[in-house]
């Protein structure tokens, strides 16, 4: 059949000839000096570019801090039910984060979500969690706060002390 060297960028036929792709276009440098001097690329890329350096930050911090926490409370020997308590608190893990991430999707719905029904019984508030882009941020923050804190609580339990 016919072989495809991507490095090099060009086919090879069963006899061993080389075959020239269709066509090829050089650009060179042409893009990074578009995203550096056109606002229109520049402030939205500048924007993602920012949220996801924000996005790991969070995630590792929120994650590890609870999981490390969780640890070291349920390291303790004087905790009555400790092995029960680490079961229950590892089955966010073993749910599958696809069917978490609907369950959560229902849990943030501004109208029937049963987070915005606490918020509003003890503080009166209905916060827009799928419908702002900030709330819809930190919704996602706490979701992954929820997947993500069993395997940091884990690793941090294997541990020596």
């Amino acid at each position: 059949g016919i072989i495809y060297y991507p490095i090099e960028g060009y086919f090879v036929s069963e006899q061993g000839e080389r075959l020239a792709p269709g066509f090829r276009v050089s650009i060179g440098f042409k893009n990074f000096i578009r995203l550096i001097k056109s606002p229109q690329i520049s402030n939205p890329f500048l924007r993602v570019f920012g949220w996801t350096f924000l996005w790991a930050f969070l995630s590792v911090i929120t994650t590890f801090a609870l999981g490390l926490t969780l640890a070291i409370v349920l390291n303790d020997p004087y905790l009555k039910l400790r092995k029960i308590y680490r079961t229950l608190l590892i089955i966010p893990y073993s749910i599958p984060a696809f069917i978490s991430c609907l369950i959560w999707r229902g849990f943030f719905n501004t109208e029937v979500g049963i987070v915005n029904r606490i918020l509003n019984n003890f503080f009166q508030v209905i916060i827009p969690w799928l419908q702002d882009p900030i709330w819809a941020k930190v919704a996602l923050v706490i979701v992954n706060l929820w997947l993500g804190f069993p395997y940091m609580m884990i690793i941090t339990l294997g541990a020596p002390i």
